[in-house]
């Protein structure tokens, strides 16, 4: 019986996309519909994920679930037998299974899942690796954000958040993107500390363990882990290295990973900010209905693009506003 659809969708940039281990110019992301819900899968070459990966869980998956919502953890768990680690095609068919839910219910997806409604959902616009004078250029563009993320982790470093911090006022945090070695971390973070940097994200590569242990306590300003928290284990292995944890929904393999990663980062005094890839509304939507449990919000994916497919999301002061609709609250436009 064929209870998923799905389709590929490629999302256009409004500019090259560039960090310190890549660049693109166009997204390629999955949409997968399952009763009434739809989720989003995003998924990441990074992470070792391919398009016929993803379809190939969508296909295993197919036919196997139940549309009653008090069935949710048994699909759950059906999901994650069959996903192969794909955590991106978790997150998508989580969130679809989600979305199906709590509009069966009539609840906004927050509501179903038993969170606050979300006050301010103040997100941070990210600035990618470009020349200092283009980085500049695209700060002032984003003026109405009380916060930016700058991407750096290349040659040149300094000059571009120097080119940033010269035309703007704003909080601005850097992401390194594992782009760093620890020496090199060291000296770079005691010039940002005074360019007035918040904090660095993910300075070392993923993995570099023992450089995170050199750079703990050395660090002039505190440091945050996007790649190399993937599960609570990721998590519990770090303690004591970082200050706070970067959470993606397609990262953790769905929303509700993503919340008890959540719940141990606070309960060990980290902070937590939601991060998200380049996605559409659906995915950002997904976010926003968890930022009741997160310091600090990244939802920007879908403003970096041309042609997001779906609506329902507003904007307003550089905060979104949820949809007023159950589930996500989004739909196809």
């Amino acid at each position: 019986m064929k209870q998923l659809e799905w389709e590929s969708y490629f999302l256009k940039l409004k500019y090259p996309f560039r960090i310190s281990r890549s660049v693109i110019e166009e997204r390629e992301t999955l949409f997968v519909r399952f009763g009434q819900g739809v989720g989003e899968t995003s998924f990441s070459v990074y992470y070792g994920e391919t398009r016929e990966q993803a379809i190939g869980v969508f296909e295993r998956v197919n036919g196997k679930l139940s549309l009653n919502p008090s069935d949710f953890e048994k699909n759950r768990n059906i999901i994650a037998e069959l996903a192969g680690g794909v955590k991106s095609a978790q997150a998508g068919l989580e969130m679809a299974l989600l979305d199906h839910c709590a509009r069966l219910l009539g609840r906004p997806l927050y509501a179903y899942l038993g969170l606050a409604k979300p006050a301010a959902i103040k997100t941070t616009m990210t600035i990618a690796l470009a020349s200092p004078e283009e980085m500049a250029k695209r700060a002032k563009e984003a003026a109405g954000f009380s916060a930016l993320k700058l991407k750096v982790g290349v040659e040149g470093d300094i000059e571009r958040v120097e080119a940033v911090r010269n035309v703007s006022s704003q909080t601005i945090r850097v992401d390194a993107n594992g782009g760093w070695k620890v020496g090199e971390a060291i000296e770079k973070i005691k010039i940002l500390k005074e360019l007035g940097v918040e904090f660095v994200e993910q300075p070392l590569a993923k993995d570099d363990y023992a450089g995170y242990q050199q750079l703990a306590g050395k660090a002039a300003l505190p440091v945050w882990l996007d790649e190399s928290i993937i599960t609570l284990a990721d998590l519990k292995k770090f303690k004591g290295l970082a200050s706070g944890v970067v959470l993606k929904i397609q990262k953790t393999g769905g929303i509700k990973p993503a919340l008890e990663i959540a719940y141990l980062a606070r309960a060990m005094g980290m902070g937590v900010m939601l991060g998200c890839m380049v996605e559409s509304s659906v995915g950002i939507a997904a976010g926003c209905h968890i930022a009741s449990v997160c310091d600090y919000i990244d939802l920007d994916g879908n403003l970096l693009v041309t042609n997001d497919p779906y609506e329902g999301l507003v904007l307003s002061g550089g905060s979104w506003q949820l949809p007023s609709g159950f589930g996500l609250g989004v739909s196809r436009k």
